[in-house]
């Protein structure tokens, strides 16, 4: 399915048609409006929901297609339905955070407990996961984190509520001791997407402007994809940086990612 194609034929006749699309294409419409409350565990009729109301809302079609005008039953009984998930999940969560401060207690890392942390408060604020954009997720993940001043035995808890596919596969491979170390499980699930440092700067040189795209919207994409690649060799300084810079240009885009990735790591100062 051409999603722009299919974007540009529902604004243009304010209507869509959901017996032509399947789940997988549902989704992607909900990925390209940025629909963050619709997940890939609803079953197809809950995505063609949230979907349809959400552009009913936005006033991007006229009215809901047949067969969807009724009432908010159905969603919100799909919202309680991942309610008691999300209790589940957290209970389990609680159980293992607060043995983790008992352990912390013991050794005595802190004079002075501090109060317990609310896992179930704090993991609605967790980002949506995309498998397409991993590195903006774990952006996005540890601006909140900070922001919200969420103790660091927390994080990988909270992070792999968030988690779905080769991530959630990636999390769970890991031993109880490095599933407990938020960097062992972002190192691990950047590998599983196999986003090393080559994937980074190749995700910068090939990144081209779309036609939906501003120039600003672009510029800014083209940085934050820069960004990655800088910190994926944990680059810090000017000299550093301009030495990354012009080693990468020595190779051409087609060479194979072994012999970039090792040739820059052994150049570049960190």
């Amino acid at each position: 399915m051409n999603v722009e194609q299919v974007v540009q034929s529902i604004e243009s006749s304010r209507s869509i048609d959901l017996a032509s699309f399947k789940k997988s294409d549902l989704l992607a419409l909900c990925v390209h409006y940025r629909i963050d409350y619709v997940k890939s565990s609803f079953r197809k009729h809950e995505i063609a929901r949230g979907l349809c109301e959400y552009l009913l809302d936005e006033n991007v079609i006229d009215q809901l297609p047949e067969g969807l005008e009724q009432p908010q039953e159905i969603l919100q009984l799909t919202l309680k339905r991942m309610e008691l998930e999300h209790e589940a999940r957290i209970k389990d969560m609680e159980l293992h955070y607060s043995h983790r401060m008992k352990e912390l207690e013991q050794k005595e890392v802190k004079p002075s407990s501090p109060k317990v942390f609310d896992v179930a408060k704090n993991v609605r604020l967790v980002p949506q996961f995309s498998e397409t954009e991993v590195d903006k997720f774990f952006h996005h993940f540890e601006k909140v984190a900070t922001a919200c001043k969420w103790p660091a035995e927390a994080w990988p808890i909270l992070l792999q509520t968030a988690l779905v596919g080769k991530g959630q596969d990636a999390f769970a491979s890991l031993s109880e001791k490095d599933s407990a170390d938020y960097e062992q499980v972002k190192a691990s699930i950047l590998k599983a997407y196999e986003l090393v440092p080559e994937a980074y700067r190749l995700k910068f040189r090939n990144l081209r402007k779309t036609s939906d795209q501003t120039y600003v919207d672009f510029a800014r994409e083209k940085r934050l994809k820069f960004d990655s690649w800088r910190q994926s060799r944990s680059v810090t300084t000017y000299d550093a940086l301009c030495e990354m810079v012009k080693i990468a240009e020595c190779f051409p885009a087609d060479l194979r990612s072994a012999e970039v990735h090792r040739a820059v790591g052994d150049l570049v100062p960190s």
